[in-house]
């Protein structure tokens, strides 16, 4: 299994560690901010459910005292009401209240009015009753007239309890609320009452209004429908630390106690407080009301409240775990594609192993290991074979200056290159060469390192003499020859003759060397030395004209003076490659310079020379032909052979023109074979691109199938198509997705992969590029359907 992963396998240590490097570095901030992230999430949402109990309760303390307070402006509006004051201040009210049996006539006038003024009064508090709907009763208790006056909601039920109401010495503001009585009434079971006592403003009567606020009905409206979260359990405790009002499980209330007997009696807001209970966290948070004496005490379980939290830290962790995933993923394609040059690399290395056992040990512990060990052997190699070099440069040196003097085809850009490299001092233009031939003065018998260190002396020489006025070399070119080349124009070849003679007298008086100098013809080329080479041996060679240890120049020791055509060698090598590459009408255009250069030294040369000329040149092509496994013979259907024919020509027009006919010959032959077999690969390479368009397809791996040099098939695709290949290959693809958008529905990520493209979006852009278009849009235009 574990070898189907990418570059799974031997010698892949270092993907291992990058990727668990690539992890651990991905990894770890993901992890720290989910960490920080969770704990300060946690410690906001403390304090924001700290600060929403601690509203809570500010909103419940601020709704009683609106309540309160409108309790408070109903009584006032009922005191100010001139019937409480006529009825309080009714003289002998006492009197009219104990009346009963036979009335006498003179008491019914004030009867009459008394009763008027305690209806008046009754139907104030009926007012006062439903001003506000947290009122269960009200009652006026008037002690002077010894009566209880009630609004139309009050019960017989209440009566006892009532008369246990009196004015409270200790207190000193009013409203003042007595401790919550529990009461039965008749047809609704029992009722909490929560007793709200008033004085009436009569300076003379201390009369009470009592105000009976149902406390079921304020909990439940106000204190339970203020708590959002239904998890508060709310106490509202008197100044006493009794409470008032409460709902009916009472089993935290010792908790309370605890609360305030570890804090003090203190009635000022405390800051919450946890408290652990039999296991549970408890919150405590307490607010005071200073208008009505009152303590709002919140009571809340923590670990039910942060059950819901809960989800979050769920949330949390699940978006944890599936950036840890992804990151996984991305540092995983990350070190692929860190690795990919790393492998590619490794295994290039392997490649050069042709026993396929690398020398060095750790290869199949860490590929570094490999990569460095093979680099410093490629330098040790590289160091190797450049201090090689440096040996073999004098000796090489020597070989290419030899070169010189006979025939090469190096062109001049290449002459320019050596010459650069090799670090010689000569010009390619204004050349002049001597042959140095040395021999002893009979009687002097000398060991080898001393004729050895003599002919070093005798280069020095010349060296000196020949060329410290100017740049030239001095080349061993046999035992006992030197030749000497330097550069000199064609006006100061008198000063060359008479240094050479003052070399080669210090040669005959310091080593007693008798030397024979031969001097070739002046060359304007480089490409001339082979000739002047020659020219200066044939000057040697005429020792008898001039007497041994003479300078001899070639142009003294000739019997005739004929002019000499230099063979134009650069041409000729132009001429055959572009026959060889099929190119007819350059091959045509070379030889007609070649021709001019010919017809313009024919009244200087003899016919013979440029038969000779003629004669190298066809060599020339049927090397070349051959070359090209061609029968040149046969191509021109000739019925002698073509040395035979060339020899029949009289004159130079009659050349030239049998010269053009086979050059028109051959080159169109060899165009239309290249033609052909150009066409036949263009075929193979179209049939392949069609056959694999789905597949990845590169110009490398065409040119391997048709057994062509990669750069040779575009060259040649371009020339014949018009366009590059791998254009040809976009063009064909396209064609193929539009049939495919018009004649399946297929989805455009199948298409793609049927195209042999990984990435739609490429494929979008390449597509418009070439249709002016998205393939959406196109299958619409066509289809009327857009989903792709």
């Amino acid at each position: 299994m574990i070898k189907k992963i990418p570059f799974a396998g031997k010698g892949t240590n270092y993907y291992y560690r990058l990727v668990m490097i690539t992890l651990l570095i991905a990894l770890l901030p993901v992890m720290l901010l989910s960490f920080f992230y969770y704990h300060n999430t946690m410690n906001t949402l403390k304090l924001e459910l700290h600060n929403a109990n601690s509203n809570y309760l500010n909103q419940t303390a601020n709704a009683m005292e609106v309540v309160i307070n409108q309790i408070t402006n109903s009584f006032q509006q009922f005191t100010m009401e001139s019937a409480l004051q006529t009825f309080e201040s009714f003289p002998n009210g006492g009197y009219y209240e104990r009346l009963s049996g036979q009335l006498k006539e003179s008491d019914l006038p004030a009867l009459d009015r008394y009763l008027i003024s305690k209806a008046k009064v009754w139907k104030n508090l009926d007012i006062m009753n439903g001003s506000n709907e947290y009122i269960f009763s009200v009652h006026l208790i008037d002690r002077s007239k010894e009566v209880i006056l009630s609004s139309f909601r009050s019960q017989q039920e209440l009566l006892p309890m009532l008369d246990t109401i009196s004015v409270a010495g200790d207190a000193k503001t009013y409203p003042y609320f007595r401790e919550v009585q529990q009461v039965y009434l008749q047809g609704e079971g029992t009722k909490l009452i929560l007793p709200l006592i008033y004085v009436t403003p009569n300076p003379n009567e201390t009369n009470i209004v009592v105000v009976n606020l149902d406390a079921e009905k304020i909990y439940k409206s106000i204190v339970q429908k203020l708590d959002n979260s239904g998890e508060n359990r709310i106490f509202i405790l008197d100044q006493e630390r009794k409470p008032i009002i409460y709902d009916n499980r009472n089993d935290l209330y010792k908790v309370v106690n605890e609360y305030f007997a570890d804090n003090g009696n203190s009635s000022d807001s405390r800051k919450p407080v946890v408290l652990t209970r039999e296991g549970k966290k408890l919150l405590i948070t307490s607010k005071s009301s200073a208008m009505l004496g009152w303590t709002l005490v919140s009571v809340v379980d923590i670990d039910q409240l942060y059950r819901s939290i809960s989800q979050l830290r769920g949330l949390i962790l699940t978006v944890s775990v599936i950036a840890s995933l992804i990151v996984a993923l991305i540092a995983m394609l990350t070190s692929r594609n860190i690795y990919r040059p790393i492998s590619r690399l490794a295994a290039y290395i392997r490649k050069l192993d042709p026993t396929g056992k690398p020398e060095w040990p750790t290869v199949r512990g860490n590929e570094f290991s490999m990569i460095q060990n093979s680099f410093e052997a490629s330098v040790e190699n590289q160091h190797r074979l450049q201090l090689r070099l440096k040996e073999s440069l004098p000796a090489y040196r020597e070989k290419f200056l030899a070169s010189l003097t006979k025939t090469h085809k190096f062109s001049r850009e290449e002459l320019e290159e050596r010459i650069q490299f090799l670090g010689i001092e000569l010009e390619l233009n204004d050349l002049l060469l001597l042959n140095v031939y040395f021999e002893r003065s009979q009687g002097k018998n000398r060991d080898f390192e001393t004729q050895n260190l003599d002919r070093l002396h005798l280069i020095d020489i010349w060296r000196h003499r020949l060329i410290s006025s100017g740049t030239g070399i001095v080349i061993e070119m046999e035992e006992d020859l030197l030749t000497v080349i330097v550069n000199c124009q064609a006006d100061r070849l008198q000063e060359i003759f008479t240094l050479a003679e003052c070399a080669r007298e210090d040669a005959n008086r310091q080593l007693g060397i008798s030397c024979l100098v031969g001097i070739g013809r002046h060359c304007a080329d480089i490409h001339e030395l082979g000739q002047a080479f020659e020219e200066a041996r044939e000057a040697v060679r005429c020792r008898n004209l001039a007497g041994t240890g003479a300078v001899v120049f070639i142009g003294d020791v000739l019997l005739e003076r004929i002019n000499v055509f230099l063979y134009p060698i650069e041409k000729e090598t132009m001429l055959n490659d572009f026959i060889k590459n099929g190119e007819t009408e350059n091959a045509k255009r070379v030889f007609a310079e070649m021709a001019d250069e010919i017809i313009e030294h024919e009244r200087r040369i003899q016919f013979h020379q440029v038969q000779r000329v003629f004669f190298r040149l066809l060599t020339g092509l049927m090397e070349t032909a051959n070359r090209l496994r061609l029968d040149l013979e046969t191509m021109l259907q000739a019925k002698n052979n073509l040395y035979h024919q060339l020899l029949q020509k009289r004159n130079v027009p009659e050349i030239v023109g049998w010269f053009e006919e086979l050059i028109h010959v051959f080159g169109s032959y060899v165009e239309t074979v290249y033609k052909t077999k150009n066409d036949f690969y263009i075929d193979e390479v179209m049939k392949l691109v069609e056959n694999n368009y789905g597949s990845p397809i590169t110009l490398t791996w065409v040119a391997e199938e048709v057994h062509l040099n990669p750069s040779y098939l575009s060259r040649m695709f371009k020339e014949k198509t018009g366009i590059g290949f791998m254009e040809y290959v976009t063009s064909v693809r396209i064609e193929k997705s539009k049939r495919l958008l018009l004649e399946t529905e297929l989805r455009l990520n199948d298409i793609c992969g049927m195209l042999g493209y990984q990435k739609v979006n490429y494929f979008i852009r390449i597509f418009k590029q070439a249709t002016g278009m998205t393939p959406g849009e196109y299958r619409k235009s066509y289809t009327g359907n857009e989903s792709v």
